[in-house]
C-alpha cells in the first residue's frame, strides 16, 4: 500500500508513467514532483500566501486553492 498525499487515499500502488514505474497516481493522476511538493508543504507547515508558483499544475492549483481561499 501506498499513500498519495494529494488526495490523501491509500492505494494498492501507483501507476508507471513514461519509463517511470510507481510514479502516477490512478485516483488523481498526480506524480512524484506534485505529492513531493505538497508532502513539503504539509511536513514544514509553510505558509501557502508566500509561495508563487507559475503556472502551477492542475493538482497544485487544488491545494492552493483551498489553503489560500
Amino acid at each position: 500500500m501506498v499513500s498519495c498525499f494529494c488526495n490523501d487515499k491509500k492505494i494498492q500502488s501507483f501507476n508507471s508513467f513514461k519509463a517511470r514505474d510507481n510514479a502516477q497516481c490512478p485516483e488523481c493522476k498526480s506524480l512524484e514532483r506534485h505529492r513531493l511538493v505538497i508532502f513539503y508543504f504539509k511536513e514544514n507547515n509553510k505558509k501557502f500566501e508566500k509561495t508563487l508558483h507559475i503556472a502551477p499544475e492542475k493538482q497544485l492549483v487544488k491545494l492552493f486553492t483551498y489553503y489560500l481561499f
